[in-house]
């Protein structure tokens, strides 16, 4: 169906619809904007990290943690089985070992992901 100025478009009203209430959110609410934007960025900057690392141009700035394997589970905050904040500061797994009861992570210090979540904690403290 066609209209007098051109294409009739699905959802037109719809699409609207919804622009206007994410636009009122936005306004509402200005931190879920920076929190989104905050959340999109840090994606990006992961995968920026894991290219690089997988590159090889990043062994230079590679860190060994060392741990007690109760230490691991508990005093490190796991994104997920390869990043973990600790003390703050976030860390890419390069590689990873035991012995004994130690364990020790070869890491990349995510310094642009640490400086994201800081941003990301005082916007939601507001």
């Amino acid at each position: 169906m066609t209209g007098k100025d051109g294409p009739a478009r699905a959802g037109g009203p719809i699409r609207a619809l919804a622009a206007g209430s994410l636009a009122l959110f936005f306004v509402l609410d200005p931190s879920f904007g920076s929190l989104t934007w905050l959340n999109i960025r840090k994606a990006v900057v992961r995968n920026e990290v894991d290219r690089r690392i997988v590159a090889g141009t990043e062994d230079r700035g590679l860190v060994l943690l060392e741990f007690s394997k109760d230490e691991s589970r508990t005093i490190l905050r796991w994104e997920h089985s390869r990043e973990f904040e600790y003390d703050g500061r976030m860390y890419d797994v390069v590689e990873a070992w035991a012995v004994g009861d130690k364990v020790y992570y070869r890491c990349w210090w995510d310094r642009e992901e640490t400086e994201l979540n800081d941003r990301m904690r005082v916007l939601a403290a507001r």
